[in-house]
């Protein structure tokens, strides 16, 4: 139990990842916390450790893990139109959810002038 009303410190450690403090919270009269951590297709894949510093006590809590795998909508995807055709037929393939290529850095050229 965190001290009631007391700060909690928040650290994270991603995959492959130095240790981030995350923003802290305070615990509630009865001295509990919670969060909610939402992922999304950017989140990094693997295991991230999560634990907390209760900073009135200076004791760290117990480390926990949470595991984030690819979600359905985050990879890449392909389909192709139409599915089945007779020898002949052009099918199509188009794709989504890929990393774009980087833009063409814009190089503004300067001509020589004659005199």
């Amino acid at each position: 139990m965190w001290a009631r009303r007391g700060q909690v410190r928040r650290f994270i450690q991603l995959p492959n990842q130095s240790v981030q403090e995350i923003s802290s919270l305070t615990a509630t009269s009865a001295g509990t916390i919670s969060w909610d951590f939402t992922s999304s297709c950017t989140t990094p894949l693997g295991n991230t450790q999560v634990w907390t510093l209760d900073v009135g006590k200076n004791l760290q809590s117990n480390v926990i893990t949470e595991t984030v795998t690819l979600g359905p909508g985050c990879a890449p995807l392909i389909t192709i139109t139409p599915s089945a055709g007779s020898q002949g037929t052009t099918f199509r393939t188009n794709g989504s959810g890929f990393t774009p290529r980087p833009s063409a850095p814009t190089v503004a050229a300067s001509l020589p002038t004659e005199l």
